[in-house]
């Protein structure tokens, strides 16, 4: 094996990661002071959700 090449996972991240605008990056990683710890926002309900599951089982009922 090449060395070095433990590390090709982390260096496509990076490239993907250059990719982006700047914008989706610190969307996507940016945290907010008043958010409840283990939650993400979801924009689309405004409200705080605890995982993708809850936020489906509420866009279904």
């Amino acid at each position: 094996m090449a060395a070095g090449g433990r590390d090709l996972p982390l260096r496509r991240f990076f490239v993907l990661l250059a990719g982006c605008p700047a914008s989706a990056i610190a969307s996507r990683f940016a945290l907010r002071r008043d958010a409840p710890l283990g939650r993400t926002f979801d924009d689309a309900s405004s409200a705080w959700s605890r995982s993708p599951a809850d936020r489906w089982a509420a866009a279904a009922a």
